[in-house]
């Protein structure tokens, strides 16, 4: 395994992504940001997410703050950082540690159908990374089991749902593996938090627990 989520207690409860590799990758439970100052992070770039496949690249000199629409980061600086919301949405993180670049998603479903992994590993590639040596970790989201969707959603995900009487469930990790493993990355590197948004409910927000009112979590990455 390349690396592993650690829950760490202090100064507020967040989860770490512990590996050799030269990434910061961070997520935050529904006890807000003040850990940053454990790792150094006075500020980091944030997108209006929209649900889609654009992936906007940042460095020192440009660093939007909620004022570009995206769902996505490029970053191959170090010192900057991009930051992620979610509430049920899976944060994913795909990095090369040879060439020292990586992405950071937002990705539900919509997101997902609408080709984020591949924009993503299209841009890498393009970037002379061997999907063979890139990282993944996805932070917490809302689990197959409990993520209820509509036969409308449902259809868009065939091989990924699962029925329950006259209930459909959308197996979100699953649809994200299977994409990055289509598209070369090797199954050892890729990492799932082993937590459920909607189902941990002490450490997180849920959209689809708590509704529109719900507070939400921040992934932070950034390159070390």
């Amino acid at each position: 395994m390349t690396g592993k989520w650690v829950l760490e207690a202090k100064p507020v409860p967040h989860l770490r992504f512990e590996s050799k590799h030269p990434f910061l990758l961070l997520f935050s439970a529904r006890h807000g940001l003040s850990f940053l100052e454990r790792y150094s992070v006075r500020s980091y770039c944030y997108l209006k997410q929209v649900h889609g496949d654009k992936i906007i690249e940042i460095s020192r000199g440009f660093c939007p703050r909620g004022d570009m629409e995206g769902d996505g980061f490029l970053v191959r600086e170090h010192g900057i950082f991009a930051g992620i919301r979610v509430a049920d949405c899976y944060p994913v993180f795909i990095g090369d540690p040879i060439r020292k670049n990586a992405v950071l998603l937002h990705a539900g479903w919509r997101g997902l159908k609408a080709g984020i992994i591949a924009s993503a590993m299209d841009l890498l590639t393009e970037e002379g990374s061997d999907p063979q040596d890139l990282v993944a970790a996805a932070g917490p989201g809302i689990s197959g089991e409990v993520y209820e969707v509509g036969e409308d959603v449902g259809s868009l995900f065939p091989g990924f749902v699962r029925r329950e009487g006259a209930k459909l469930f959308l197996d979100l990790r699953g649809f994200i593996r299977a994409e990055l493993l289509r598209r070369g990355v090797a199954g050892d590197n890729i990492v799932f938090a082993p937590y459920c948004t909607y189902r941990d409910d002490k450490l997180f927000h849920s959209r689809r627990r708590e509704g529109e009112r719900t507070g939400y979590m921040w992934a932070i990455m950034g390159l070390i």
